[in-house]
């Protein structure tokens, strides 16, 4: 949360405002806006700014610092995963995915017949599937945006939609029942979205 880790137990009336805990600065977290929580062989972690910390004895210490705001965590039962809005470390800090043209926003963890897949949500480009290494997108056929200031039809009959200048989300088109998405993001010679 924004003022650090409650807990409750479950069996408990989780309305009951007494009954909560929580859990801040006074014990060892170094911020109080928390940003995600996972937990990995029983631990509780938290991502608070650039820092992970652990919970442990009814107190947070910090068990790895980053170089960047650490905004989504996730877990496969046996690594732990840590985002910022461009890279993904694991838990011993090693950097294993780097973008330096994708935003993400959040990751998550699936079994892939014993393999671990990592998936990125991305604010613009669909999901990022990462394997071993290995990467591929998984982008639906769709406009980048729902903001829409303008349309034309061209002399194929391709649509063309421009993006609320609010919105800000380039152009797109649609032709031959395919969406082509036109952004700074994907084309930089675009200067503007």
């Amino acid at each position: 949360t924004e003022s650090g880790v409650a807990k409750v137990k479950l069996l408990e009336s989780i309305i009951d405002k007494n009954l909560w805990i929580n859990y801040s600065k006074p014990e060892g977290l170094p911020e109080i806006s928390v940003t995600d929580i996972a937990v990995l062989d029983g631990d509780l972690y938290a991502s608070v700014g650039n820092k992970l910390c652990k919970f442990e004895n009814d107190s947070f210490y910090v068990v790895l610092e980053v170089s960047d705001n650490i905004i989504s965590l996730a877990t496969d039962g046996s690594q732990l995963y840590l985002a910022s809005l461009y890279k993904i470390w694991t838990l011993d800090g090693t950097n294993i995915y780097t973008s330096y043209t994708t935003r993400f926003n959040s990751i998550s963890t699936r079994d892939n017949n014993g393999n671990t897949q990592l998936l990125i949500c991305t604010e613009l480009y669909g999901i990022i599937v990462f394997e071993s290494g290995d990467t591929f997108t998984i982008v639906p056929n769709s406009p980048v945006t729902n903001g829409i200031s303008d349309i034309a039809i061209n002399s194929h009959g391709g649509l063309w939609i421009a993006s609320d200048k609010n919105v800000g989300r380039g152009f797109m088109k649609f032709e031959d029942g395919v969406w082509t998405n036109f952004t700074k993001g994907i084309y930089p010679e675009i200067k503007l979205n």
